[in-house]
């Protein structure tokens, strides 16, 4: 890696260490430079693989829920598109009548469980006092698609 980094800094060199620099042929960069380039390019790759599988509304169709599994068909990387589905309860909980990730079984405690515009997951959470509370929460903050398959990330 660092010798990609340094191919793209300087053509034609040769590496000689001494204290804190690398001498290059008519090229001075000191490793903390480096660093901060290999850490640069770390973190775009990073945020190119979230990005990819965050926001799986915009790469699914025929999203639903059904006994706590949330179905949809997934666009694959070669475009094909693939039956997927992801146990939302081990995700998504009822907190007093509020969807809330980090938690489990939501279904449960819920009834009239549906998924609007693809993404948002809505239905009435029953309180601990018995009542129900219309709620909801965007799936799109953790579910993803990893080509052609739904992923909590």
């Amino acid at each position: 890696m660092i010798n990609c980094v340094i191919q793209n800094i300087c053509q034609n060199f040769e590496i000689k260490i001494k204290s804190n620099q690398i001498k290059f042929i008519n090229c001075y960069i000191s490793f903390s430079k480096i660093e901060k380039i290999i850490k640069k390019k770390k973190k775009t790759k990073k945020k190119k693989n979230q990005a990819s599988q965050m926001s799986f509304s915009k790469s699914a169709q025929n999203t639903h829920v059904k006994g706590g599994h949330l179905h949809a068909s997934c666009r694959r990387v070669d475009g094909s598109w693939n039956e997927t589905n992801l146990n939302l309860d081990q995700h998504i909980g009822n907190d007093n009548g509020n969807l809330v990730w980090g938690a489990e079984n939501f279904s449960k405690s819920c009834q009239n469980i549906t998924v609007h515009d693809g993404h948002i997951l809505k239905c009435e959470a029953r309180r601990m006092d018995g009542s129900w509370n219309h709620t909801q929460i965007n799936l799109d903050e953790r579910i993803g698609n990893n080509n052609g398959h739904l992923v909590h990330g």
